[in-house]
């Protein structure tokens, strides 16, 4: 009889010992899921900022960043805004150009899967709201960008599909490109 009870009490220790392993992984899961939705809305922030300074200073400031190519982040710090970090939360820069048709061009270095995170983001907000008239995207190192909003005219593509394509595997990089003046 003594002995039934030493597997019983093993038996219910092993069983407890895998519902703790279990519930201690989905909370490790659920706080990693956390982090990262946190570094995610940071980083749309972050641009979100700039986008929304650059466009305070132009209104603000004649001839503010009229120049196509002109360094937006350079002429923001000229001006003595302070910036929030150009550097977004995987640790790839964020660039902000004035392009030839005065918009603004924010583009950034990420992860793939972010970079389809991002994408996916800024167009289902909707994007003529924040004034985002395009977005680019191209796998890191290569040598032309890929438009993913608004889509070619005659593409079968759906947007997840650009999107997928567009920033492909490996570093990536994303261009929003944003009325300005």
């Amino acid at each position: 009889m003594p002995q039934k009870k030493t597997y019983s009490r093993i038996g219910f220790l092993v069983t407890a010992a895998v519902v703790m392993s279990i519930i201690v992984a989905s909370l490790t899961l659920s706080v990693m899921a956390y982090i990262e939705n946190q570094r995610f809305l940071h980083s749309a922030n972050q641009i979100m900022q700039i986008v929304n300074m650059a466009r305070t200073a132009a209104r603000n400031q004649q001839g503010f960043a009229q120049t196509p190519g002109t360094d937006a982040l350079a002429a923001l710090r000229q001006t003595g805004q302070i910036l929030p970090s150009t550097i977004n939360d995987w640790d790839g820069m964020i660039r902000a150009t004035v392009t030839a048709d005065g918009q603004l061009r924010m583009e950034t270095d990420l992860p793939p899967h972010e970079c389809r995170r991002l994408g996916l983001y800024f167009i289902s907000v909707p994007p003529s709201g924040l004034g985002l008239t395009q977005i680019e995207a191209r796998r890191g190192g290569a040598p032309g960008w890929t438009a993913i909003y608004p889509l070619a005219p005659n593409t079968d593509e759906d947007l997840e599909t650009a999107v997928e394509t567009a920033c492909g595997n490996g570093l990536s990089q994303l261009a929003l490109i944003f009325r300005f003046h």
